[in-house]
């Protein structure tokens, strides 16, 4: 029996867990599956790892869609940021989920993290 592509990922296959978008030295990261798991946080930071060898690197996180938002989640985030922070490079988190941003200010990484509610919002606030 021969397989065809359309066998493994069918209408009905997942979407990935991330979608990333990338601009010159920008990557604009959405997570299709409205969550976000432990592949999903490694693929992260994968990104934003390979993003940092790079001049003046930027990264939106944008978390539309995303509910919950796990401690593991917010730690690879203030990884990213300090990586970032390191290089010169910007890291802006966006999210329209009241509770999301809730999440945040709880733990106080509102106070470290840069969080928009919208993604254009956050894209224009990009310093050159």
């Amino acid at each position: 029996m021969t397989t065809t592509n359309t066998d493994i990922a069918g209408p009905s296959a997942e979407p990935p867990r991330l979608q990333i978008e990338a601009k010159e030295t920008m990557l604009h990261v959405r997570f299709p599956r409205r969550k976000i798991d432990g592949v999903a946080v490694r693929e992260l930071y994968e990104a934003a790892a390979e993003l940092s060898h790079r001049r003046d690197p930027r990264m939106l996180v944008n978390l539309e869609g995303v509910r919950l938002v796990s401690s593991g989640v917010m730690g690879i985030l203030v990884t990213i940021q300090k990586l970032f922070r390191h290089v010169g490079g910007q890291l802006h988190i966006c999210s329209p989920d009241a509770m999301v941003i809730q999440q945040f200010e709880v733990s106080n990484l509102h106070l470290l993290l840069k969080l928009f509610n919208d993604a254009d919002a956050a894209l224009a606030a990009f310093k050159d």
